[in-house]
């Protein structure tokens, strides 16, 4: 008998390591519960907006012209009120359980952070860097204290909160160290760069190096750094690499506007696992412009995001994706659905004829969750989307559209 619901993994299935706390009975019963609503809305109740756009809004007469007609019409609806209000609730509850979690444990966190990062040369904070406007002036997914906020000296509350977060957020769909981008940027690039033999690795926005790590183990001869605006993240995410034996990763505080080859190398490989979509359209086309200056002369650059809109993407799809800039505090997201990623790359200096595009699922190693667990995502319901490059059914709203270039 089947469930019509997938169950996700339980919380007890994430990899632990030195500075992600456990957590008590109560606690895991809070994350499973909220993950498993997660599912219901994304698998159960996510056709019944198509239904109700269908019935009683797409014949609107005059006829709506663009997703925001859409969305004015739809706002009246009590399914769609329903639907819309249970996802954001439901976002808001899954932040703030994993911040009750690392608060209630936060001088443990913070001692056991700045324990592991005591005396190593592979952390470079610097109290310089100011943080750019489009990631201070809201807090990102709803999570308290966005990726700045601190309570304290080096304190790495919010940098524990989001990883401890992402739990209820992508239902375990990430993997149990939620690397499964990292590992999936591996794999996408052996096998469309056979010839790469990086010797420098730079994944961008790294955050808490959750995608980072899975890229030194698949490039162990390499340098690899992991780079951020956020000292909280990069402090938290040294002491994890520690904690998981990558004491080799660089873990560097840094604005993707201030990405300079003068002052902190040049790459053979530079990566990103959705980062754009939180940086405003003029940080993505000066990042572009900084990645192709930094890059060695037949370096890779690599991008995971959500798919963008193409021409066939009709606009009850856009209104549908267009919600997480709406409600989920990812208010860049509406731009950068409408942007094409290959004039993007072609107006920083990349040749047209070295981009590629694509698509890529995350890669989670095999016997990680039991064979009841089900993997859901919340963007399972856009399966109508796709990638210019992988055709028809290629993006399944568990996976990642990939644009890049060869400099």
């Amino acid at each position: 008998m089947s469930l019509p619901t997938p169950l996700p993994p339980t919380f007890d299935k994430a990899q632990l390591h030195g500075v992600l706390p456990s957590v008590d009975h109560d606690e895991a019963a809070r994350m499973n519960f909220t993950a498993s609503i997660s599912a219901f809305v994304n698998s159960q109740l996510s056709p019944g907006v198509k239904l109700a756009y269908d019935k009683h809004v797409k014949s609107a007469s005059p006829p709506l012209q663009s997703a925001t007609d859409i969305r004015d019409a739809m706002l009246t609806h009590p399914f769609y009120q329903t639907w819309a209000a249970l996802r954001r609730n439901n976002q808001e509850v899954a932040k703030q359980i994993a911040l009750e979690i690392v608060a209630r444990r936060m001088d443990d966190i913070n001692a056991r952070t700045a324990d592991l990062n005591a005396g190593k040369n592979t952390l470079a904070l610097d109290p310089s860097v100011v943080p750019p406007a489009y990631l201070t002036q809201v807090e990102n997914h709803c999570a308290p204290g966005g990726y700045f906020a601190t309570y304290g000296e080096d304190d790495v509350t919010v940098a524990a909160a989001y990883e401890v977060g992402l739990w209820p957020v992508g239902m375990g769909s990430l993997g149990p160290a939620a690397e499964g981008g990292g590992r999936a940027a591996v794999k996408w690039v052996r096998e469309r760069f056979p010839h790469l033999k990086p010797k420098r690795i730079l994944d961008l926005g790294a955050g808490c190096g959750s995608n980072t790590l899975p890229l030194a183990e698949g490039f162990p001869e390499a340098e690899v750094v992991a780079m951020d605006a956020s000292a909280p993240l990069m402090r938290y995410g040294h002491a994890r690499a520690q904690a998981m034996n990558y004491g080799s990763v660089r873990f560097v505080q840094a604005t993707i506007e201030s990405l300079d080859p003068t002052v902190h190398g040049t790459f053979d490989w530079v990566h990103t696992t959705m980062v754009w979509h939180e940086t405003s359209a003029e940080a993505l086309r000066e990042g572009l412009r900084r990645i192709h200056a930094i890059l060695t002369p037949g370096g890779v650059t690599t991008h995971f995001e959500q798919p963008n809109f193409t021409p066939e993407t009709k606009l009850f799809d856009q209104f549908l994706r267009d919600w997480d800039a709406w409600y989920n505090n990812e208010p860049f997201w509406t731009k950068l659905h409408r942007m094409d990623m290959t004039e993007e790359l072609v107006a920083a200096g990349f040749a047209r004829d070295q981009v590629v595009d694509g698509s890529a699922p995350p890669l989670i190693p095999p016997g990680s969750y039991p064979a009841w667990s089900g993997l859901t995502s919340r963007h399972a319901h856009e399966t109508t989307t796709v990638t210019k490059a992988a055709g028809p059914g290629s993006y399944n709203g568990r996976g990642w559209y990939v644009f890049g270039a060869t400099k």
